[in-house]
């Protein structure tokens, strides 16, 4: 996790996932699961990057 220092890193990971043969839905609910682990974290003052999650990062997922 600490490797990932931006949301593009996150997203290069998922279509990395799936290039190595996990189907769409696996790689999207591994993304998931990633993004509820980092929103916790970040909840629970365990994160420090605030480039994971700028201002309206929230805005800009919610689709």
């Amino acid at each position: 996790m600490n490797t990932f220092t931006s949301p593009e890193e996150i997203v290069a990971w998922e279509k990395r996932t799936r290039a190595k043969g996990f189907s769409h839905r696996t790689a999207s609910d591994a993304r998931s699961m990633l993004g509820t682990i980092l929103r916790d974290a970040k909840d629970h003052g365990l994160l420090v990057n605030r480039t994971l999650f700028p201002a309206n990062w929230r805005s800009n997922t919610a689709a």
